[in-house]
């Protein structure tokens, strides 16, 4: 029986990064498509690969997680929607993810493990974008204590950085 529940948000609880596609707007208010998009979209996926390709032996989930959206032009963890028990799932890949907690701030404990360091350095590196993330994971935790929490976990650096708000039933 779970001892606690992760309940990611229903809408959006992703990370991405993808290219700036058009450039601001001319006089005319038009978008006027940027040239370097596509060679930037590329280079940067093939970073990934590359991630991929170094981190292939993290866990057997773990290239499946980061996925390429070619349409849309970019790439992304989606964990829109999922739910983590544990201990029951605390050897998943999306429990290893999150299990990482800059500052102790969580206080809720997953009983996973985290990546090394190293992992957030450079994922965080993959998905920035001038110093931000794109997007972030957000849900709820709820479990054999009172109440239940809300939280938002930021992908920054160092790792992730966790805010989280105690509720009331």
């Amino acid at each position: 029986m779970a001892k606690v529940i992760i309940q990611m948000d229903n809408d959006e609880s992703f990370i991405q990064w993808g290219p700036n596609w058009f450039l601001p707007r001319d006089k005319d208010g038009k978008l006027p498509p940027n040239p370097n998009a596509q060679s930037e979209f590329d280079e940067r996926v093939k970073e990934l690969k590359e991630f991929q390709n170094k981190y292939s032996n993290i866990h057997p989930n773990f290239t499946d997680s980061l996925k390429v959206d070619d349409e849309e032009g970019c790439f992304m963890i989606d964990l829109t929607a999922k739910e983590i028990l544990l201990p029951e799932q605390s050897e998943s890949f999306e429990a290893k993810l999150l299990s990482n907690d800059v500052g102790n701030k969580r206080g809720v404990g997953f009983g996973a493990s985290c990546f090394d360091d190293g992992f957030y350095s450079e994922l965080y590196n993959l998905f920035n974008d001038d110093g931000d993330v794109d997007g972030e994971f957000r849900g709820t935790i709820s479990g054999n204590f009172e109440g239940y929490y809300e939280f938002s976990a930021i992908l920054k650096n160092d790792g992730f950085h966790w805010e989280m708000e105690k509720e009331d039933y």
